[in-house]
């Protein structure tokens, strides 16, 4: 499985490094979570995560975060 992870927000894109987000294969470890802390400005962010599997298919997740 070979995952990207990209974060938008209204003044532009933040590029890495940020903290990497850690995704597992399902199937040894489900449930699998990684935490880690941003500094971020405030404001609306857009978190998209998009992965594949070399033999076809993929996953695609998208979430809203808001930072006050």
């Amino acid at each position: 499985l070979s995952v990207q992870a990209e974060i938008d927000h209204s003044g532009g894109r933040i590029e890495p490094p940020f903290p990497p987000l850690l995704i597992e294969p399902f199937e040894t470890e489900p449930g699998s979570t990684s935490q880690f802390t941003l500094d971020l400005p405030n404001g609306t962010y857009m978190v998209r995560v998009e992965g594949s599997w070399s033999n076809g298919g993929g996953i695609f997740y998208s979430w809203r975060i808001k930072v006050r």
